[in-house]
């Protein structure tokens, strides 16, 4: 991507760099995640506002090094309106992309997901009643995880064959190998699973309520086998949060 055309483009972090300037991290939908520095931005009235997570961009960046220079900043479409509990499911979802999506690898169907996903997260947002923008925020942060660990190779296929051959059926039990894959025998590295509970899952079926929950444990086994003891923050702040609001972390904590 020596000289690239204007794109569409989220920040995922933005931080200080030398006097004036900033480093940006980018999802992109042609170039996939990229770093680039914005050049006097600090200094620049019209990209300062612009500076903003969980906006949609308009960007074109050069150079052919792991650090880019942004040439184009421009506002896609205002800003998806977070608060709240949605607001850090949004930054859980940036650093997902940050510490699992390779870089400048093109990943436009990441990024169709992950802009639903802020989509979904601004449509909860905010909503009356708490059990229901928990609720909805639950969905919206487990499509996103399948989808993203599925496009990345990371999920084992769910509702396919075992790695014994056989159809993945309802009414019996299989141990999810983080690994292998599901298997009909018991494996040390993984969970079990009822075969219906694998197919809802692969199907985002969340219909029974006790789907949900397991979805979740499976997610957070996949992304934390892949992050290699690295720790992600922003569910710590997710947690800080519902204690602060004084509400159970429950299904919804990180």
């Amino acid at each position: 991507m020596a000289n690239a055309s204007v794109q569409e483009a989220y920040i995922l972090h933005c931080r200080a760099y030398r006097e004036t300037s900033v480093i940006l991290d980018l999802i992109t939908r042609q170039g996939g995640r990229i770093s680039a520095v914005a050049k006097g931005a600090r200094k620049s009235k019209t990209w300062q506002g612009l500076l903003n997570t969980f906006q949609l961009l308009n960007v074109s960046v050069l150079g052919p090094g792991d650090l880019k220079q942004l040439r184009v900043l421009e506002e896609g479409c205002t800003r998806m309106p977070l608060t709240g509990l949605a607001l850090y499911s949004g930054y859980y979802l940036n650093e997902l992309l940050l510490k699992l999506l390779p870089p400048a690898e093109p990943a436009p169907d990441i990024f169709n997901a992950y802009r639903q996903a802020l989509e979904y997260l601004g449509q909860a947002s905010g909503k009356r009643e708490k059990s229901l923008e928990r609720s909805s925020i639950e969905i919206c942060l487990r499509n996103f995880e399948l989808a993203l660990l599925g496009m990345l190779g990371y999920m084992p296929d769910l509702a396919g064959l075992t790695v014994e051959g056989a159809k993945i059926g309802a009414g019996e039990s299989y141990w999810v190998d983080l690994e292998q894959g599901v298997s009909s025998r018991y494996t040390e590295n993984g969970i079990v699973l009822r075969g219906e509970e694998l197919h809802a899952i692969a199907a985002r079926d969340w219909s029974d309520a006790r789907v949900l929950p397991l979805a979740k444990k499976l997610c957070r086994l996949v992304i934390n086998y892949q992050l290699s003891g690295k720790t992600l923050r922003s569910r710590q702040l997710i947690r800080d949060y519902m204690e602060v609001m004084g509400e159970k972390t429950g299904t919804t904590g990180r």
